[in-house]
C-alpha cells in the first residue's frame, strides 16, 4: 500500500488496516499525525514537563489510538487520535503537578485565546523531515524493543492495565512497569 502524506487513502481506512496488523498503514498514520503531535505539544506549557517529553507522551497516545481505533463508534480517526494524544499529554502534566505543588496557573492550554499555532503540514521540507522521523520511530519499535517489551507495549496501548498485562504475560506488575520505563527511554531516542 503506497501511503505518502498526499495519498487520498483516508485515515479511517488506514486505521482499520493498522488495527488488523498492517505495519505500513501504521507507519502512514504515524507519519500523517506526527506533525499534529508536535503542534499539540507546542501548545502546552509547563515548567515541569519538557516539550520533548510531551511529544513522547503524545506519540504513545498516537500509538494507542492506532491500536484501539474503532470506526463503528462514529468518530473520525483524526478526532480520536487527537483526543488520545491530548489525554496522554495532559495526564503527564497532571502527574507532574501532583508530584510537586506548582499552581495550575503556570500552565496554559492550546485553546487559550490569542495562541497562534502554525500548520506544520504547509512546509514541504518539514514533511520530508517528518517522514524520516517516522522511519526512525518504526525502526526503534521494531529493532530496539525486545519481544517482551513489544508485547507489553501492545497490551498497554490496547488499554490493559499493569495487572492485566502481568497476568497475560505471566510476569509481575513490577516487571510490566520496568518494561514500560525501558520502552519510554528507547522511544525517547527518536526525538
Amino acid at each position: 500500500m503506497n501511503t505518502p502524506s498526499n495519498d487520498p487513502v483516508s485515515e479511517e481506512r488506514l486505521a482499520m488496516s493498522a488495527v488488523s496488523g498492517d505495519e505500513r498503514a501504521t507507519a502512514a498514520l504515524i507519519e500523517r499525525m506526527t506533525p499534529t503531535v508536535k503542534m499539540l505539544a507546542s501548545g502546552i506549557s509547563s515548567p515541569l514537563v519538557e516539550k520533548d517529553d510531551l511529544i513522547q507522551e503524545g506519540l504513545i497516545g498516537l500509538f494507542s489510538a492506532v491500536n484501539t481505533y474503532d470506526a463503528s463508534k462514529g468518530a473520525s480517526f483524526k478526532t480520536y487520535a487527537r483526543t488520545c494524544i491530548l489525554n496522554r499529554m495532559i495526564t503527564a502534566v497532571r502527574k507532574n503537578l501532583r508530584s510537586s505543588d506548582v499552581p495550575s496557573d503556570f500552565l496554559f492550554s492550546i485553546d487559550e485565546p490569542g495562541l497562534q499555532l502554525t500548520d506544520p503540514d504547509s512546509d514541504p521540507q518539514k514533511i520530508v523531515s517528518d517522514q524520516a522521523e517516522v522511519s526512525r520511530v518504526m525502526e526503534t519499535v521494531d529493532k530496539q524493543l525486545s519481544e517482551l517489551e513489544r508485547k507489553v507495549l501492545n497490551l498497554y496501548l490496547s488499554g490493559s492495565n499493569y495487572v492485566e498485562i502481568s497476568e497475560r504475560l505471566s510476569i509481575t506488575p513490577k516487571s510490566v512497569d520496568n518494561a514500560l520505563q525501558r520502552i519510554r527511554k528507547k522511544l525517547k531516542a527518536f526525538k
